[in-house]
C-alpha cells in the first residue's frame, strides 16, 4: 500500500512503544573509595547479525547500581564497568521481547571486546502475522532479521487459547473481511492481558470495525471505540517530503527528525480525528495529521480497568520495530 523511503526497520519504532522506558542510571558508582574500571565493548546486530542496531540499551547492574549506554547508528558500544566477572546485557524497550545478556570479565585500565556473536539482539517471545495484500512485514522480521514468526489467519482470531501463545501480533494492509464480534472481542482481552498488536492502514479494521461506505466515522465492530479515532480512506497517491518524526525514541534510532514517506497507491487511511489522551504520535506531517501513533502507556480502554496497551495504526508499518513491550 506504501512504501517508507527511510526504511523504517522492524527495529526501530516503537521505540515506539516500545518505548525505551529503562529508568537505569548511567554509569553511577558508589561513593567511597575508587573503583577499578575497564571497558566493554561490541556491536549489537539483529539475529542474524546482518543489521546493526542503534539506540539499544547496553547494561552492566553491579549489586543494584547500572552501568549503561546506548548503541550508535552502527550498533556499536563501549561501556565503562568496575572490573570482575560481570552479566553485560541489552535490551531494547522494556526487554520483553527482545533482551540479550552474555558473561564478560571486565579487566582494569584495558577494554574487552565481545564478539558480535554473543552480542545479537535475541527475541524472547513469540510473534505472529496475518498475511496482507499490500504489506508483508514477516519478510523483513523473518528473511531480513532472522526473527522467526508464525502465521495466523482471521478464523484462529476465534481462538482465544491460541492468540495467548503469542506476545505479539502484526496485521499487514489488506482488504479485511468482516469478523465475528467474538473476534473483537478476543483482540480486546488479549491487549487487556499485556498483548501487543501492530496495524498497518486497511488493517485498522481489526480494531475499529468494518466500513459501511467511505467516509463514515461510525462503524460496527471492533474494539476501539469511534470517538478515540476515526479514519478515512481518502489518501492520494503521492510522496510526502520531510514529515516530522514526532517521538524522540524514534528520532534517536533513525537519527533524524524527518523523513520521506512514498504512498504508492491512493485510497490510504488519513486519520480524521483522534483522542490525544488516548494516542500518542509517532509520526505526523502538517497536512495529513498522523501517520504513525500509538495507545499510550497506561489508557481506560474501559469504565473499571485501566491496561497497558500498545499498538500502532499506521500507514506506513512504522510498526515494524524491535522496540516492542
Amino acid at each position: 500500500m506504501k512504501k517508507i523511503s527511510s526504511y523504517l526497520a522492524f527495529i526501530s519504532c516503537a521505540a515506539v512503544l516500545l518505548i525505551y522506558s529503562c529508568s537505569k542510571n548511567d554509569n553511577i558508582p558508589p561513593s567511597g573509595n575508587q573503583l577499578k574500571t575497564g571497558t566493554v565493548s561490541g556491536t549489537v546486530t539483529s539475529a542474524n547479525g546482518t543489521k546493526a542496531i542503534n539506540h539499544a540499551f547496553v547494561y552492566i547492574d553491579v549489586s543494584g547500581t547500572i552501568y549503561s549506554t546506548y548503541s550508535v547508528p552502527n550498533g556499536s558500544f563501549t561501556l565503562t564497568a568496575p572490573e570482575g566477572n560481570q552479566t553485560l546485557c541489552i535490551q531494547t524497550g522494556d526487554g520483553k521481547l527482545f533482551h540479550t545478556c552474555v558473561s564478560v570479565t571486565i579487566i582494569e585500565g584495558q577494554n574487552t571486546d565481545v564478539p558480535e556473536s554473543e552480542t545479537r539482539l535475541l527475541l524472547t517471545g513469540e510473534l505472529a502475522y496475518i498475511a496482507g495484500i499490500y504489506d508483508k512485514i514477516e519478510a523483513l522480521v523473518d528473511d531480513t532479521l532472522g526473527y522467526p514468526i508464525t502465521e495466523i489467519t482471521d478464523n484462529e482470531l476465534l481462538d482465544t487459547t491460541l492468540l495467548f501463545n503469542f506476545d505479539a501480533v502484526f496485521m499487514n494492509c489488506n482488504d479485511i473481511p468482516s469478523q465475528p464480534q467474538a473476534a473483537y472481542d478476543n483482540l480486546k482481552t488479549y491487549v487487556e492481558h499485556g498483548g501487543n498488536i501492530y496495524v498497518s492502514d486497511f488493517a485498522s479494521a481489526y480494531l475499529l470495525g468494518d466500513y459501511l461506505y467511505y467516509g463514515a466515522c461510525d462503524r460496527p465492530g471492533g474494539f476501539i471505540d469511534d470517538s478515540l479515532l476515526c479514519t478515512q480512506k481518502t489518501g492520494p497517491m503521492m510522496t510526502i517530503p520531510s514529515v516530522s518524526i514526532v517521538d524522540t525514541s524514534f528520532q534517536n534510532y533513525m537519527g533524524t527528525t524527518t523523513m520521506d514517506v512514498d504512498f504508492d497507491l491512493d485510497g490510504w487511511e488519513v486519520v480524521q480525528y483522534y483522542n490525544s489522551s488516548f494516542w500518542d504520535v509517532i509520526v505526523s506531517d502538517a497536512t495529513y495529521g498522523p501517520l504513525c501513533f500509538a495507545t499510550r502507556a497506561l489508557v481506560r480502554l474501559t469504565t473499571e480497568k485501566f491496561i497497558s496497551l500498545r499498538f500502532i495504526m499506521s500507514q506506513t508499518m512504522c510498526s515494524a520495530t524491535i522496540c516492542a513491550t
